[in-house]
């Protein structure tokens, strides 16, 4: 997915992320890149899937699923002390070295490939992002690990995935214009009742 730099300006959409369930290797399974993950202090973070809300000037418009990181700093997790803050596409946008756009107090997003996840959420990290959302190729949710040379990792904002398909949507709501930020959080209301990499059922969320 290309990203054109005008989109650098525009702060469109609204995100909430919720935590709707902690997720173990033993209750779920999802597929990583790469064959050896290093599990660390700094790379132990429960894999959590999460409610992906998008406002547009003040009005609910999509919802997706996506899945955080094993690294990164954890959601909030309560609504109340929420992140929220503008979204911004990274360029180069798969996030692999410095963003020549403005990342400062946004939430970064950024393109899967060409380099390890940690390697984009530094750069992101490094360009003043307060958080990192890591588009997929595809349509499955990859778990973002460490590896064996992924060490010394202080990362000190939060790294969600999202499906290809989000990422479009997100692309044509801030190509659409109007007003809107990002927020976060990881507050649990609700029960996992199926998943597969390609289909999420979910209930009793109370919203």
């Amino acid at each position: 997915m290309a990203f054109s730099s005008s989109y650098d300006a525009i702060l469109l959409v609204f995100l909430h992320f919720l935590v709707i369930s902690s997720l173990t290797s033993s209750a779920y399974e999802f597929p990583h890149c790469g064959k050896i993950a290093n599990k660390s202090a700094s790379c132990n973070n429960n894999v959590q899937l999460v409610k992906l809300m998008m406002w547009v000037n003040s009005t609910k418009v999509e919802s997706a699923v996506s899945l955080s990181a094993a690294f990164g700093v954890p959601l909030p997790r309560h609504a109340e002390n929420a992140f929220r803050y503008p979204a911004a596409f990274a360029n180069p946008s798969n996030c692999c070295s410095s963003s020549t756009s403005n990342l400062s107090n946004s939430i970064a997003l950024s393109t899967s490939g060409d380099c390890v996840f940690k390697k984009k959420a530094e750069a992101a990290e490094s360009g003043g992002a307060s958080g990192l959302l890591v588009i997929n190729s595809n349509e499955e949710l990859f778990k973002m690990v460490c590896y064996q040379n992924d060490t010394s990792i202080n990362l000190t904002i939060p790294v969600v995935m999202i499906t290809k398909s989000t990422g479009e949507t997100m692309k044509k709501l801030m190509l659409a214009g109007g007003q809107g930020g990002l927020k976060m959080s990881s507050e649990r209301r609700g029960i996992l009742l199926n998943l597969t990499y390609r289909e999420v059922r979910l209930a009793r969320i109370r919203m």
